[in-house]
This record gives structure tokens, sequence and C-alpha cells, in this order.
């Protein structure tokens, strides 16, 4: 028991030292998120290798700085590369002025991600066409003006300017090319 005493005294004038010997701690420094980490809803679409057609159909359309401003947010709904299967690229690329409506037909002027959409919702595209949503117990559905229907495969791929979710279809446009 003495021993236990003599030890505990020994702890408690150690604890009680000179502090000056000891440096000072200091907290760590706060997190900081450098710039690079930070990606436009054209950089999601643009890094997912499912968009490659997408993404080089933006360039073809001159859209690049309209998803890239941060000033704007947006919701994209990317047709997959598959979606692109039976479309002749080489038709969509000649006529530049089409395309960028047809790919405006699948962006809304707002962040809506695939939880924010409940029943049947209809609204306008950037191109002035309407996109009808439904939520269904498989998803979002979508359904444009002509009746081309298309389901959301990978919703919430979430930029610092707009959401991107995968869709299974092209979209017809506006002007149904």
């Amino acid at each position: 028991m003495h021993r236990l005493s003599l030890l505990l005294v020994a702890l408690a004038l150690a604890a009680c030292g000179d502090d000056a010997a000891e440096p000072a701690l200091e907290p760590p420094p706060a997190p900081t998120s450098p710039t690079s980490s930070r990606q436009t809803a054209l950089d999601v679409a643009e890094t997912s290798p499912r968009l490659s057609t997408f993404a080089s159909l933006v360039d073809v359309a001159g859209l690049r700085e309209t998803l890239a401003d941060t000033a704007q947010v947006f919701t994209v709904f990317a047709p997959a590369n598959a979606a692109f299967a039976d479309v002749d690229l080489d038709a969509l690329r000649a006529d530049p002025e089409a395309l960028r409506a047809r790919l405006l037909a699948h962006v809304l002027a707002n962040r809506t991600f695939s939880g924010d959409v409940f029943g049947e919702i209809t609204i306008e595209t950037v191109a002035g066409s309407d996109l009808t949503l439904n939520a269904t117990d498989a998803g979002v559905a979508l359904r444009d003006t002509r009746g081309t229907a298309a389901t959301i495969t990978e919703a919430d791929l979430d930029g610092d300017n707009g959401v991107v979710h995968i869709i299974d279809t092209l979209l017809s446009g506006p002007t149904g090319s």
C-alpha cells in the first residue's frame, strides 16, 4: 500500500511539473477545399465514361460555356452512350443549331434531384419545350412533348452548378430532330 501511495504522489508531482518546457499544442488548421475539386454539371458528364457521346455533342452544339457557368444551376438529363446506338451521329453533328436545341431539351434551369419528384410534374426545359417527370416505383420516368419516353438509370450526380441524371433514351427535342 505504501508503494502505491508513493507512486501516486510521484505521478501527481510529475503532472504538476513545469508547463513552460512543454510545447503548446495548437489546433490543426481548418480543412480547405481546393478549387480543383470543384465540378460543374459539365465536368460530371465529362468524367462519366457512360456519357462520352453526350459530352462530345455538347462541344459540337456550342454548349460548353453554358453548362460550365457556375452563375446558373441546371438539371441535365444526359443520355447514356447506348441511347445513341440507333442515332445518326453525323446527321446530329451536321446541324449544330438543331443539335443545340435538342440537347437543351434535356436541361432544366433548376436543380432537381430524383427525390424531389412526387407524382407527375411538367417542367419547361431550357429549350422551351415541356418535359414531364413521373415518379414510379422503379424510379423517375420522363416524357417529352413528342411522346419520347426515357428512364433515369443513374440519378443525382451532383455538381457545383447542377445535377446530372443519366437516362436511357435520347429525347426528341422541340423540333423533333
